[in-house]
Formats: C-alpha cells, sequence, structure tokens
C-alpha cells in the first residue's frame, strides 16, 4: 500500500480539505484583522473624546471671559452715566445756588430796615439782631 498512487478522488479530497483549512485559517486572519481593527478604533476613540473635553473647556473658559468682560462693561457704563448725573447736578445745585444767594441779598425783604422805614419789622424791634458787633 505504501507505493501505490491514490485514486483520482481522494487526490481531490485532500486538495479540498487543505483548501477549506486554509480558507478557516484566513477567516480567522480577517477576525483577528476586526478586531485589531476595534481596538484601534476604540483608541481613536479614546483620543478623540479627550480633545472634545478639552475644547468643551476651552470654550467654558472663553464663554466665562466673555461674560466677565460683558459685566465689566455694563458696569463701566452705568459709573459714567451715574458720574455724568452727579456733574450734571452739581453744575444746576451751583446754579441754582448762586442764583438764590443773589435773589436773597437784593430782594427788599432781606435788606434790614431801619426803624423809621418799617415800625414792624422785627430787626427795628430788636437791633441786636442788625449789629455786627
Amino acid at each position: 500500500f505504501a507505493g501505490e498512487p491514490l485514486s483520482l478522488h481522494e487526490d481531490m479530497a485532500g486538495y479540498v480539505s487543505a483548501g477549506t483549512a486554509m480558507l478557516g485559517a484566513v477567516g480567522h486572519l480577517a477576525n483577528l484583522g476586526q478586531f485589531a481593527e476595534i481596538g484601534q478604533n476604540a483608541t481613536y476613540q479614546k483620543e478623540n473624546v479627550k480633545w472634545a473635553r478639552l475644547a468643551f473647556r476651552q470654550d467654558a473658559r472663553a464663554l466665562r471671559l466673555d461674560l466677565l468682560n460683558a459685566i465689566k462693561e455694563d458696569i463701566s457704563d452705568h459709573y459714567n452715566n451715574h458720574a455724568a448725573r452727579i456733574d450734571t447736578i452739581l453744575l444746576v445745585n451751583t446754579l441754582l445756588f448762586t442764583f438764590a444767594l443773589a435773589t436773597l441779598q437784593f430782594s427788599d425783604q432781606f435788606v434790614l430796615q431801619t426803624e423809621s422805614e418799617c415800625e414792624h419789622c422785627v430787626e427795628a424791634r430788636h437791633p441786636w439782631l442788625a449789629s455786627s458787633g
């Protein structure tokens, strides 16, 4: 039996089983490639998540800075409005006070009168009120 040639059918069966084994091995290699691809995708996903977190933190910081700048400008505007109002009020009060003093100084009822000019006046009845000494 050792030297007898194999029949054609047995020859083909050997090739088919060798081909099937080869295809099985290639299939397993494809599965290993898919596992490697899954691992590589997981690594890329972790990297993308890391960069997305960094971008989110940077955006949150930028938003905080924008809010602080808006608050700063709002406070500055309020301060400038109040300073302008105070300046206007001081100017009006100064003008009114000056006008009021001028009115008081030259009005007849505030000019001191003697007893001969006005008998019922307070300064005529109490001369010590009008004295400077």
